[in-house]
């Protein structure tokens, strides 16, 4: 992730350019080798847009570095008489991905004013390896469509590469600066994945958004409050009307330990804006299983409602997560989407998720007897059995069929996209119970 910071060489308008007084750093005193290893991850603990430091709270001093070895240090900077505004995003957060145009305006807009950094962390959505914001493996469905699909680095070398993977994707026009491999920038000033903040000359975070610029914060309001420049924003009216249409079915299945979706589509049908509430108004999950709404932005487990703004004719679509336990069950939620002007305008709607069971990496199922080889793989996959082997599904996270063969025991893969897969095998006429998880390099 990147964190953004907001230089400003016209002193007369900056609040608090009369000193600072930084906690003392969090580091890095000197640049990290690529063959440093990434500390452990914990899991988010609370709320992620409660987490981290507040207005009015001192930020701590910290230095670090960008791909050519390049160092930021936050002090002096503000001793320059700049202040700054830090936005936090890793690749895998589609949120952080749909901010960056934002965040190239802002620099664009107010560069004069404003230097413009951002803070690379951890990675929010990898695959395989859990997400430290869910406690599940969660690669996200926005993730999986466009083929973004990584583990979390484990070196800082690994991090860096990502930061590469980043910039030859998109167009990026603040200056990235990495986080350490023990992640000390993200654990101080998170753990969140899309974060923002901006410190004044005197060390005082004067604005903090959980999520960057996400509703009802605003950031180039705030930006112009801060700088005492004209306020344009306006107070914002929502006449509009929205409607919602399935996109997956209303029963969602796949194997045991694995993430369960299902998708809405929520549409605004009018030419003016509406204000959408979501609520999760019914859950019954099995034990051992959480879940998770994500529109804007994905929540944690504990969130259970989100609002949105939905330009007129806009289109947001609506995921609901099941992290589902290591045992075959049903969860079921009912979700309410509720126009927050007009009550006349609202909906509801049940989803089950039902999960079948699984085996891990590489073992042999015992209802029928079989293994994959090699797993992980390039390519080449063989189904070793001492039965015929009938056909061979290839399954997405989502269970969506990308692949299958019949009357082999063979196939290959290297026409699909690298990340995680499931596979399901026919022998004796009937498919396997459950599903074998694959990893293709």
């Amino acid at each position: 992730m990147r964190s953004v910071l907001i230089l400003v060489p016209c002193l007369a308008l900056l609040p608090g350019v009369h000193g600072q007084n930084l906690l003392p750093s969090i580091g890095l005193d000197v640049l990290p080798g690529d063959a440093e290893l990434v500390c452990p991850i914990p899991d988010q603990v609370g709320g992620i847009a409660n987490a981290g430091y507040h207005v009015g709270d001192t930020a701590a001093d910290f230095r670090l570095y960008d791909l050519e070895g390049n160092a930021f240090h936050l002090g002096s900077v503000l001793a320059s008489g700049k202040p700054v505004l830090m936005v936090a995003g890793s690749w895998t957060c589609p949120v952080y991905r749909d901010r960056i145009g934002h965040i190239n305006q802002m620099k664009a807009l107010y560069g004069d004013l404003l230097e413009v950094v951002i803070v690379y962390t951890v990675e929010a959505h990898p695959i395989i390896d859990i997400s430290p914001y869910f406690g599940a493996v969660n690669p996200g469905a926005t993730n999986l469509a466009a083929g973004i699909t990584f583990q979390q680095p484990t070196t800082y070398g690994e991090r860096k590469a990502m930061v590469e993977v980043m910039m030859d994707s998109m167009n990026v026009t603040p200056p990235v600066y990495i986080d350490g491999p023990c992640n000390a920038w993200w654990e101080y000033y998170g753990p969140a994945p899309n974060n923002a903040y901006v410190i004044g000359t005197d060390g005082i975070i004067a604005v903090k958004h959980g999520w960057y610029d996400k509703y009802p914060d605003d950031m180039e309001c705030d930006i112009r409050e801060f700088l005492e420049l004209p306020d344009e924003c306006d107070a914002g009216e929502y006449p509009g009307a929205f409607v919602i249409q399935w996109v997956s079915n209303d029963t969602v299945y796949g194997p045991s330990g694995t993430t369960l979706t299902g998708t809405l589509e929520i549409h605004n049908s009018t030419a003016d804006p509406v204000q959408v509430q979501v609520i999760r108004m019914q859950n019954d999950e099995p034990p051992g299983w959480s879940g998770s709404l994500c529109l804007d932005v994905c929540y944690t487990p504990e969130v259970d409602d989100a609002l949105i703004v939905l330009d007129g004719g806009a289109t947001q679509l609506f995921h609901y997560y099941f992290y589902t336990g290591p045992e075959a069950a049903v969860g079921h939620i009912r979700i309410g989407f509720r126009n927050v002007f007009d009550n006349t305008n609202q909906f509801s709607r049940h989803l089950w998720g039902i999960s079948e069971g699984t085996v891990g990496i590489g073992s042999v199922r015992e209802d029928h007897g079989y293994a994959l080889f090699p797993n992980p793989t390039n390519g080449p996959l063989w189904i070793r059995s001492d039965r015929t082997v009938q056909a061979i599904r290839i399954l997405d996270l989502l269970g969506r069929e990308v692949m299958i063969a019949r009357g082999s025991n063979d196939l290959d893969l290297s026409a699909l996209q690298a990340g995680e897969y499931l596979v399901r095998v026919m022998i004796d006429g009937s498919w396997s119970s459950g599903a074998s998880r694959l990893v293709l390099r």
